[in-house]
């Protein structure tokens, strides 16, 4: 039962943040494809790892969700620095607690590729349960 709830929400998260990178039109650039590049992966791996379930699959799942993680990482990364860039610019005597509110409160989400990084965790622990045994 927990083998298939949790390649459910993970399925969910998946097309839901993959959607809502589409919606947002995060394709403006290459560095933007990354993540909907990179959520795809995940998400036929899943599917594959659920349906054929073995060593193989469950290796190549924790190797895309590992990549997950690195891209939330980076993308956290390149949205905090966009932020910071930008308020620099537009307002250059900033105390440095203002440049920080600022830049967390910019007009990139600063940290909504953590939800990368949550997906990639959740990832990791699907593939360490171990699928039912038929009968």
């Amino acid at each position: 039962m927990i083998y298939r709830f949790t390649h459910a929400v993970l399925v969910l998260a998946l097309i839901g943040t993959g959607a809502e990178l589409g919606l947002l039109g995060h394709y403006e650039d290459p560095w933007q494809w990354t993540p909907i590049v990179v959520l795809s992966l995940c998400l036929s791996l899943t599917l594959i790892h659920f349906f054929a379930p073995g060593p193989l699959t469950r290796k190549l799942l924790r190797i895309s969700m590992l990549l997950c993680i690195v891209t939330g990482v980076i993308g956290l990364y390149l949205h905090l620095k966009g932020n910071f860039e930008f308020e620099l610019e537009m307002y250059k005597n900033l105390s440095n607690f203002s440049l920080l509110w600022r830049t967390m409160r910019g007009a990139l989400p600063a940290l909504a590729p953590g939800s990368m990084i949550y997906i990639g965790l959740l990832g990791l622990i699907t593939a360490l349960i171990q699928p039912p045994v038929s009968k």
